[in-house]
């Protein structure tokens, strides 16, 4: 029997897409723990499959090298948040008000990163391969917020609120990482609450400045 005929047979009642599906998740779980937790220099194939608990040619056969694998996992972990975000704001006690709204996106956001710190630092994590992605995912962060806040009745110009959304979402990761890493003695609360009161009160000062 050749290898692609393996592959294409069930083995206790699993079958052989949602196996590699099965592969694929472990393999993005394994790639924020091990950046997550030791650094993208720590990020070989070998160290990510044995992480993922499956042999090395796994990863080729999901996808096309390491960096692909981080690509598309930071890609979906950004997607994530934002779905999360977006989430919390349809379950808002009031969606009318852009301050209701604000808060319980920022919540959801820093609830998620805070039950696992290694996704905050996966995020973060300065490398060349990933940095596109970053800009992309604040981006489409602030592009959603900018949305959310106009329909929740907000003044501004969708330029304003996107540039607004920009420069605190990217001090507000930073102070993630700092309260994650311990070098902040902040509770999550504070930490939600800080951000997302940076936020309205930068909306509320833009129109001075822009």
């Amino acid at each position: 029997m050749t290898t692609s005929e393996q592959a294409g047979r069930t083995y206790a009642g699993v079958e052989p897409e949602q196996r590699r599906a099965d592969r694929r998740r472990r393999l993005m779980a394994a790639m924020v723990a091990v950046v997550g937790e030791s650094g993208w220099e720590a990020a070989t194939v070998r160290r990510i499959a044995a992480e993922a608990e499956l042999g090395p040619r796994s990863l080729y056969e999901s996808f096309t090298d390491l960096e692909d694998l981080a690509a598309v996992t930071y890609d979906e972990l950004g997607a994530g948040l934002v779905a999360d975000a977006l989430a919390a704001i349809a379950d808002a006690d009031d969606s009318s008000d852009v301050a209701t709204v604000t808060r319980a996106a920022i919540t959801a956001i820093v609830e998620r990163l805070g039950e696992d710190p290694r996704r905050a630092r996966f995020l973060l994590c300065e490398v060349p391969v990933l940095a596109a992605r970053r800009t992309a995912l604040l981006h489409a962060a602030a592009g959603e917020y900018a949305a959310q806040a106009r329909r929740a009745g907000a003044t501004l110009s969708e330029q304003q609120l996107r540039a607004t959304s920009l420069v605190v979402a990217g001090g507000g990761l930073e102070l993630i990482r700092a309260w994650l890493d311990g070098a902040l003695r902040l509770e999550q609360a504070q930490v939600s609450a800080l951000i997302a009161e940076s936020l309205t009160a930068l909306s509320a000062r833009l129109p001075a400045i822009l």
